[in-house]
């Protein structure tokens, strides 16, 4: 090999992982995104998960002014911003509310790479966001209509103003973020009171910016509920399989990032703490100390929220893995920025060869992981489109509609109710999922794998009302439907 080539090679690869500050053009992203979004979403009818169809009816209760959270997921006020308007489209609500939140995951992605870009040149940017994509949480949830994409979007566009210096900007952007889940409100506090700190004349609108923050959680839950800590209540009664339940709580708050990580962000995690704790202590111009305080502080802020999500979880709270969807859209730039800077030493001693290797064997398991994960969770986001084409399907026969509204009470699977509730015009608290005795049972499964529910009553009569693929329909009440003798 030649020192013209190895110098070559070098130069190519120090200009691939040189650290930019790049101005994304968002109204052209946001544009694309929608586009992007909206073909899919017409392409593919998919189905939102539990949290999104509950939001869903909560926006039709309150266009129709009867609004009921007495159950299902917590209130999220964010959501509710679309999910209200789009209730005046009807049936078409659903898929609106998933046209939008497929958008924002997909910009959730691009401010990720921003992130990753500004640590680690155009190689991490790009790295960073395909990494994201591919973690099963990111992928599931941004096509199922969750909040998560949202999150990770407007937490790394706070995190991106505030290491350039707009801070009042990052904490309009943690505002936001603080209306989808209660872990950012420590830090909105903290930069509202720097934002008061600097300036006291700013305390009109840090002080309207808290209290609409606490009323948008608050008031819409005491209206349809009658208590205005509902969405506590509900956190802090998790479902049997939550970390809350595991003998060590917080190891499995732990254990759960660890594995959102995958094992490529993982290790690269660990190599950027090694690179750069080197870089840091040799005083290279290789690596800016610029980029290495930018990436302990996207480090500590996502460790900090970990460490949070812990705390809760041992206080009795569900602990998910999606809780740490925001720590994972931070972690996941530094840990590509960590790969970034491994080039770039190899590079500069020379070794752009091995640089060269690293790349393309970071893209090779990026791709493998993606490959072997996500088929899985395709699968299961297929099913539970499939079920909501069915139950569409049976509601648009007025005859079968009718006969299962007439046998109250509804008993379903447990993370069916919000999707029946929906077709078949309900509040959530209309539906049951516990053994009862009587009613119109609509037996079957979120996920294919899953037991089919609910469980049938013992000793009781019941009629066969119809069937789907995926559903079976029974009854205590014998109806007879039109047309049968």
């Amino acid at each position: 090999m030649t020192t013209q080539s190895v110098s070559h090679r070098r130069e190519r690869l120090l200009a691939l992982t040189d650290p930019v500050r790049t101005e994304v053009p968002w109204g052209k992203v946001t544009i694309g995104s929608l586009l992007v979004a909206g073909i899919f979403t017409l392409i593919w009818q998919g189905a939102p998960t539990y949290d999104p169809w509950a939001w869903i009816i909560w926006g039709r209760e309150i266009i129709h002014g009867d609004l009921v959270t007495t159950t299902g997921p917590s209130w999220k006020p964010l959501p509710m911003v679309f999910t209200i308007p789009f209730a005046i489209f009807g049936h078409a609500e659903p898929d609106l509310w998933l046209w939008v939140s497929r958008a924002f995951a997909l910009m959730g992605l691009v401010a990720a790479g921003q992130l990753g870009a500004r640590l680690g040149g155009r190689l991490a940017g790009i790295l960073a966001m395909v990494a994201l994509a591919t973690t099963p949480l990111y992928y599931a949830y941004g096509i199922q209509g969750s909040s998560e994409g949202m999150l990770v979007l407007v937490c790394c566009l706070a995190a991106t103003e505030w290491l350039d210096g707009r801070r009042s900007h990052a904490f309009w952007w943690l505002v936001a973020a603080s209306l989808l889940r209660p872990e950012v409100w420590l830090y909105a506090a903290v930069v509202g009171v720097e934002r008061l700190w600097t300036r006291p004349a700013r305390l009109p609108w840090v002080g309207a910016a808290g209290l609409v923050t606490i009323a948008a959680w608050l008031v819409p839950e005491k209206v349809g509920s009658g208590a205005y800590f509902r969405a506590a209540t509900r956190a802090n009664a998790p479902n049997p399989d939550s970390a809350a339940f595991a003998s060590s709580p917080s190891l499995e708050v732990l254990g759960s990032m660890g594995n959102l990580l995958l094992w490529l962000p993982a290790v690269c995690l660990v190599v950027a703490v090694i690179v750069g704790a080197w870089a840091w202590g040799s005083r290279t111009d290789l690596i800016e100390r610029r980029v290495l305080r930018d990436a302990t502080f996207l480090t500590a802020l996502a460790l900090g929220w970990v460490a949070i999500v812990a705390a809760m979880t041992e206080a009795g709270y569900a602990g998910n893995p999606r809780y740490l969807a925001a720590p994972l859209g931070l972690l996941v730039p530094v840990a590509i920025g960590g790969l970034a800077w491994t080039v770039r030493v190899l590079a500069d001693r020379g070794l752009g060869v091995i640089g060269e290797f690293a790349v393309l064997a970071g893209i090779l398991v990026i791709v493998l992981n993606g490959a072997s994960r996500l088929p899985g969770r395709t699968d299961e986001i297929s099913y539970q489109a499939e079920n909501r084409i069915e139950l569409d399907q049976l509601a648009a026969d007025p005859a079968m509609r009718a006969a299962i509204l007439s046998c109250p009470p509804i008993i379903t699977h447990p993370l069916m109710i919000p999707p029946v509730a929906w077709t078949f015009d309900k509040h959530l608290d209309e539906l049951e999922f516990k053994e009862e005795q009587q009613g119109t049972f609509i037996r079957g499964r979120n996920i294919a794998r899953a037991t089919a529910l609910p469980v049938l009553p013992e000793g009781v009569p019941l009629h066969h009302l119809t069937h789907t693929k995926q559903t079976r329909i029974l009854q205590t009440c014998q109806i007879r439907l039109a047309g049968e003798r």
